[in-house]
């Protein structure tokens, strides 16, 4: 390869980098106003503080289909609902009121699908001689959708799993999210016990509702910049297992009961095409370039001749 191939491959990597490292986490904002609701605070604008993190709290119940344990191979379809508990930023004081019992609203979540299944286990001893075991599983596929009510009625119920839980899908439809990847990692100590779980979950937003979330400080519809550019939004969640349990006949079913707090981040990527194009263009100069040397080259045999 000559110096002008690389170079302009050595520029089309660089540049792919540069567009990778430059994106960022939305700076976000609620418009209530689009769902039609009215937020509590006193500047009456019905639009949150910019933030960056929503912070959430999750039960669900995950069933298997094929396994009475967490053996290798066991699959899994999880159920849960989520509930907005705090936006986060450098200094969020007005979130228009969010879960206030008497004038506030809440955001929350459903999810019904999620598929996942166990890809691996390890054990150590540590230097007291106890034995732990790492159960690894991986998330597959599924979708959850957000809804703004302002009734703020949300049930988890007296258990951990999302079965006895009530009222997260009656308020206004605002996204949908697409499952895109995930992993989860559960440690037990030589009895059984849940020591530590952790959860990350990589989604893309499929659908939002027109006018609710505004990037800041652009104010710009962030629905209508999906619209309008080849950019996908997608959003990062990670969460802790809190609790944990597990319910068995021995015979027929399998149930993991469990409930978390976490967080999520939503930000721009570009869509795999734009990388393509940026890619095949610059590749193109280098072709275009080899075209022109190559019948310079036949023009000057030709003088010659």
């Amino acid at each position: 390869m000559n110096l002008f191939k690389f170079s302009i491959l050595f520029l089309c990597t660089i540049a792919l980098l540069l567009v990778s490292k430059n994106v960022k986490a939305y700076n976000l904002s609620i418009d209530l106003d689009a769902v039609g609701i009215t937020g509590s605070t006193a500047d009456g604008d019905n639009v949150t503080d910019s933030f960056q993190q929503i912070l959430f709290y999750i039960e669900s119940t995950s069933t298997s289909s094929n396994s009475l344990d967490l053996s290798v191979g066991a699959t899994f379809n999880e159920v849960g609902n989520l509930l907005t508990t705090q936006f986060i930023d450098h200094f969020v004081t007005d979130d228009e009121g969010l879960n206030d019992t008497i004038d506030g609203w809440e955001l929350t979540g459903h999810f019904d699908d999620l598929q996942k299944v166990v890809v691996g286990e390890s054990t150590y001893t540590d230097a007291w001689g106890q034995t732990h075991t790492t159960v690894y599983i991986e998330y597959l596929s599924g979708t959850m959708d957000l809804y703004a009510d302002d009734n703020v009625n949300y049930s988890f119920g007296a258990n951990f799993g999302a079965e006895d839980d009530a009222n997260f899908t009656d308020g206004n439809w605002v996204a949908q999210l697409s499952l895109l990847n995930g992993t989860e990692t559960l440690t037990f100590d030589s009895n059984g016990v849940l020591e530590q779980g952790s959860v990350h979950l990589n989604w893309q937003f499929t659908g939002m509702q027109p006018g609710f979330w505004i990037e800041t400080p652009s104010g710009q519809d962030i629905n209508d910049y999906i619209l309008a550019t080849n950019w996908n939004v997608v959003a990062d969640t990670n969460f802790n297992v809190q609790h944990y349990l597990e319910r068995t006949d021995g015979q027929t079913y399998f149930k993991i009961d469990s409930s978390h707090n976490g967080s999520l981040a939503m930000q721009p990527v570009p869509e795999p095409t734009t990388f393509l194009l940026l890619g095949t263009g610059l590749l193109g100069i280098v072709g275009i370039r080899s075209t022109k040397k190559k019948r310079d080259k036949k023009a000057k045999i030709s003088k010659k001749a």
